[in-house]
């Protein structure tokens, strides 16, 4: 089922309770430990307490006094993080569960990561594909900024165009992104494409690189019990299936495509996530981040 997108209105009211959510049972989760593009530089000595970094003592200094400090640093960092939404046909499928299609999800996971990033500092920017790159939201940092993404997000139009994920390396490419964390909302449907190749050279763009797939639960799981009439949007074809004749073979499908892009992200240090649009965006949210520390992490 394709159905109208949220107003704007409508989308920041959402956007603005979630990251109010989020904020609320933050617990210590801080993003800008990350400390990506940016310089670190000692600042002083302190005495060492209990509970201290243990990797910070000053070992040479402690010969010397036969007392432990540790060393303090300065931070200077600052975070890009570009969002690179799929505006295929398919991703504005909304299934009979959840409250959103996959392209609102989309748009409400990353306007409120928006939001979080510009609040301490970093930058952001917008990237919308199908077949091609079909708008752009240049990497800006400021309260101006979400405003810019929330206009652009709420301008997304389905345009009937297939899925073309080779789009994504020529984006990076082309936007010479460097060092910049991706975060790439797709349900990652696209027939006849060989990933690896394309995760390879994604890889060699030095970027910190997470796919987010989102499916509708009936995509996942093909929770259809009547005869029904499946469209596909992108490649204009129609057919009608009783679904008990090909769910088990559907199932077996889903599944091995998921074990692949999971191996695949895992061989070429790729983030990946699987949500469905019937997932309390809050956690979905809190996946991403934790996410993003992990990939970063791995790769510093």
């Amino acid at each position: 089922m394709i159905k109208e997108e949220l107003p704007i209105e409508k989308l920041k009211s959402i956007v603005i309770e979630l990251v109010g959510e989020f904020e609320g049972e933050r617990g210590g989760l801080h993003i800008g430990e990350l400390g990506l593009g940016g310089s670190i530089e000692f600042k002083e000595h302190k005495l060492y307490s209990l509970g201290d970094n243990l990797n910070k003592i000053d070992w040479k200094l402690l010969g010397r006094t036969n007392r432990i400090y540790i060393k303090e640093f300065e931070r200077e960092h600052q975070l890009s993080i570009m969002f690179v939404l799929d505006i295929s046909s398919s991703f504005f499928y909304k299934g009979e569960e959840g409250d959103y299609s996959k392209i609102e999800y989309a748009k409400i996971l990353s306007l409120a990561l928006s939001y979080i990033f510009l609040k301490q500092g970093d930058k952001i920017g917008i990237s919308l594909f199908n077949d091609k790159e079909r708008d752009y939201l240049p990497l800006n940092n400021g309260g101006e900024q979400w405003k810019r993404a929330l206009e652009i997000l709420t301008k997304i139009k389905d345009e009937k165009k297939k899925t073309e994920l080779n789009t994504i390396y020529n984006i990076l490419t082309r936007r010479k992104l460097h060092h910049a964390i991706v975060l790439i909302f797709s349900d990652l449907l696209q027939k006849d494409i060989k990933l690896e190749p394309l995760f390879k050279v994604l890889k060699a763009t030095s970027n910190y690189i997470i796919f987010v797939q989102i499916l509708t639960p009936e995509e996942l799981t093909f929770k259809f019990s009547t005869p029904i009439l499946f469209i596909d949007p992108e490649y204009n074809i129609e057919i009608e299936l009783d679904p008990y004749s090909i769910k088990e073979l559907y199932n077996k499908e889903i599944k091995q495509s998921i074990l692949n892009l999971e191996e695949l992200c895992l061989k070429y240090n790729i983030g990946y996530l699987l949500i469905t649009t019937s997932d309390r965006p809050l956690l979905s949210l809190k996946k991403i981040i934790h996410s993003i520390k992990a990939i970063v992490s791995k790769r510093l």
